[in-house]
């Protein structure tokens, strides 16, 4: 699905928890998230803030803990 349809399927409340939640990793990751109006820039750092996604950075921490711990 193009971003554009994500979207849109976002705006309009068709996407499942899950797919709104892998939706907003996605825009995080990217950092699109950062390039959109206030309320997705909200609710990503809601969701960041909840532990149900991470910013790159904390992704990439815990991989170089993971790494250095084996």
């Amino acid at each position: 699905m193009q971003l554009v349809d994500q979207l849109i399927a976002y705006e309009e409340g068709q996407l499942t928890e899950d797919e709104e939640i892998a939706f907003f990793e996605h825009l995080v990751e990217t950092g699109t998230c950062w390039q959109l109006q206030g309320h997705y820039q909200r609710v990503a750092a809601t969701l960041m803030e909840a532990g149900l996604i991470h910013s790159p950075v904390h992704t990439e921490l815990r991989q170089d803990l993971y790494s250095a711990s084996y």
